[in-house]
């Protein structure tokens, strides 16, 4: 490495995120959020763009990024520039089981293998739950996201689980980051969001 050249872990701090963060999270979220009832009025030059960069879709307040914060099962952590600048973040759900109880949009579960199934919705089994990873634009494909995911690492133990939208909008970018870092597809899942069909990748992380 050259002498004096700055690392990624030095240009960018990882942490857990405190209370006073939820306005920053808040912020990357409305940066990446594409809204259900918008995509059916997306161009097909729009819906490419969004398909290769990614996006999010959960449509909520800063309020709920603040509940989160504060709920003792749910960790969320937050990359932050030189200038203390909020520029990514990612909410994992510690103990969760049988996604049919935490995903009431779920319908129809078509899982890769009997056992993939028993992970997601035996009761018994336990795992993490992924809910929302995003970087601020500026920043897409600088790394943050793995950087992020992999700081989250250190304290888990258990299997992670991930949703990436299919239908109605193809989160293709979400899909090749989860797969960059390791993660697998175990299943789609069907089901009904505001209404609107939606069809979801399923992917796992498994520690070795």
């Amino acid at each position: 490495m050259e002498k004096n050249k700055i690392t990624k872990e030095q240009q960018f701090l990882v942490s857990k995120a405190n209370e006073e963060d939820s306005s920053g999270i808040h912020k990357i979220l409305i940066k990446n959020l594409i809204e259900v009832k918008d995509v059916k009025s997306l161009t097909p030059k729009e819906k490419k763009l969004l398909k290769e960069h990614g996006f999010l879709r959960k449509e909520v307040p800063e309020s709920y990024y603040l509940g989160l914060i504060k709920d003792s099962e749910v960790d969320i952590y937050i990359a932050k520039n030189l200038k203390n600048e909020i520029i990514g973040f990612a909410s994992f759900h510690l103990n969760k089981a049988d996604i049919r109880k935490f995903r009431s949009s779920v319908e129809k579960i078509d899982a890769t293998s009997p056992e993939n199934l028993d992970i997601l919705t035996n009761s018994e089994n336990k795992f993490i739950y992924l809910d929302q990873i995003a970087v601020d634009p500026k920043y897409h494909r600088s790394g943050i996201g793995k950087l992020i995911f992999q700081k989250a690492l250190q304290n888990f133990t258990k299997p992670i689980v991930s949703f990436i939208v299919k239908i109605p909008l193809d989160n293709l970018a979400s899909a090749k980051w989860h797969e960059r870092v390791g993660f697998t597809q175990i299943a789609q899942v069907e089901g009904n969001y505001k209404e609107t069909k939606f069809n979801w990748c399923v992917y796992l992380f498994e520690k070795e």
